[in-house]
């Protein structure tokens, strides 16, 4: 069962190479795809590929989910300041000193500058795909959980746009995205000053990426 689960996912991996997460999603639950004989050739880690199709196929199902993953009317910048402004702060009320601080709030931040449109996929990947990747270097996802882990995640940011989320107001949908992302890994223990510089390596990571997305 999870050989074929994992022929599901290379399959959504290879076709959102060409379609994208959103439009892939949909195609979660076909037949296995070949692309699963790469799957010892792939530099993401099952698990995480779990993840995020688990919760890719949420931006399908899950209207709230949806929108909150869609900054289209964002600029650049204005993603770029916020996730500055609140990396900054949340490694302030970690105990970490200005220097410090400003260090990891430049390196989540600085490669949002370029990340344009700020389309669903490209904000799903950011903050989803280095979640997982940060869950899976502390040892926290596996196979056996990863499923789980995503129903829980997507609860989360749920609840948390249900609060949050303005209409008309991109800066709300960031603040429940990265909120949501902290009380995640709040809730899962592995949120502390000794994880923070992981958390924001993997974040700075897929921004990167997210540059190269067309």
């Amino acid at each position: 069962m999870v050989k074929i689960f994992l022929g599901i996912v290379l399959g959504v991996l290879c076709l959102s190479s060409r379609g994208g997460i959103l439009s892939t999603a949909q195609e979660l639950f076909s037949s296995p795809s070949p692309c699963a004989d790469n799957l010892g050739q792939s530099s993401t880690p099952p698990e995480v590929l779990i993840f995020l199709t688990v919760l890719g196929s949420a931006l399908v199902t899950d209207k709230a989910f949806r929108e909150v993953c869609d900054l289209s009317p964002a600029t650049p910048k204005a993603f770029k300041n916020f996730v500055y402004g609140f990396t900054y702060k949340a490694a302030k009320d970690l105990g970490f000193e200005d220097l410090r601080a400003d260090s990891f709030a430049k390196q989540t931040s600085s490669p949002l500058n370029c990340v344009e449109p700020l389309t669903t996929e490209k904000v799903f990947l950011i903050y989803f795909k280095s979640l997982a990747m940060f869950m899976s270097s502390a040892g926290v996802l596996n196979i056996t959980n990863a499923v789980p882990l995503a129903s829980d995640c997507l609860e989360v940011i749920d609840v948390l746009a249900e609060e949050l989320v303005k209409e008309d107001c991109p800066q709300s949908k960031m603040k429940t995205l990265s909120a949501g992302f902290v009380v995640f890994v709040n809730k899962l223990g592995i949120y502390s000053p000794d994880t923070a510089p992981s958390i924001v390596f993997y974040f700075g990571e897929e921004a990167k990426r997210a540059k190269k997305l067309s």
